[in-house]
């Protein structure tokens, strides 16, 4: 008898916190999730498992990283988009969960508001560590995203496309073209229903990157305004650390969609 079993993730929210979020650029709500691992058997668990770390979600550009639970006194139960929108709730978010929050950002802010001034007057290593750093902080969400075969919707939709061609062939066949014909029609539509599934199989990644990760990107790095040769460095540097996503990820393409979000919030403003 094959017993299916082994370890799986668990997440549970533990509510809300105030911290720093460096892709957008400003104090920010979090959602703050406990990752466990626990036993489970057909799928099947009980309990929250054992202690992982801690990820937080910004209730702003929604991505995911990693942090330290010890760096927040509490975490608050309720807090909404509207509430984000609040100075005074985020205020008194901060001093629920982080009192201390923006006393230790004071550098950092002072940093952005140099930004905001000028950011190519940035300390040549202070600006390449402030560009590589939204793709650090992506990199969890890419991870976690591909860490077991994803499916989207075009992949699911060129599935379900090929498997009802590759049934209907025969009887098509056999009404217009023949009993003899039936066969070979069946195996040249099964044969070009899987590699269209292949093409857009191979393409998830690519989809994922361009819909979901490129415009947080984009945004991230708008204020630094970094050249192409700025974000080929930073990308080299962090291939030499081996951050998985820095593979996946094109200069040329990155700079294009930031062209194109550019343009977007220039029509919207």
């Amino acid at each position: 008898m094959f017993i299916v079993h082994g370890k799986q993730r668990t997440e549970r929210i533990e509510g809300f916190v105030a911290d720093f979020c460096s892709l957008c650029r400003r104090e920010s709500a979090f959602r703050l999730v406990r990752v466990g691992t626990v036993l489970h058997w057909y799928g099947i668990s009980a309990g929250a498992g054992g202690l992982v770390g801690y990820t937080r979600v910004c209730l702003n550009c929604r991505i995911e990283t990693w942090t330290d639970r010890n760096r927040y006194s509490a975490a608050q139960k309720a807090f909404t988009l509207i509430d984000l929108q609040s100075s005074v709730r985020l205020g008194q978010l901060i001093q629920q969960t982080q009192p201390g929050l923006r006393s230790r950002l004071a550098e950092r802010l002072d940093i952005e508001d140099q930004i905001r001034r000028n950011p190519q007057a940035l300390d040549h290593r202070l600006r390449q560590a402030l560009i590589k750093e939204p793709f650090t902080q992506i990199t969890y969400v890419f991870d976690k995203r591909f860490e077991s075969t994803h499916i989207d919707l075009p992949l699911f939709a060129t599935a379900v496309a090929g498997i009802a061609a590759t049934i209907a062939t025969p009887v098509a066949a056999h009404d217009f073209l023949g009993a003899d014909a039936a066969p070979r029609a069946f195996l040249v539509v099964l044969l070009l229903a899987l590699t269209a599934i292949l093409i857009q199989a191979l393409r998830v990644k690519s989809r994922y990157l361009r819909n979901r990760i490129f415009p947080t990107l984009a945004l991230a790095l708008k204020p630094l305004a970094p050249k192409p040769e700025e974000i080929d460095a930073a990308l080299l540097e962090l291939r030499k650390e081996k951050l998985a996503i820095a593979k996946h990820i094109k200069t040329p393409a990155l700079m294009a969609l930031w062209v194109v979000t550019s343009k977007r919030q220039q029509v919207i403003s």
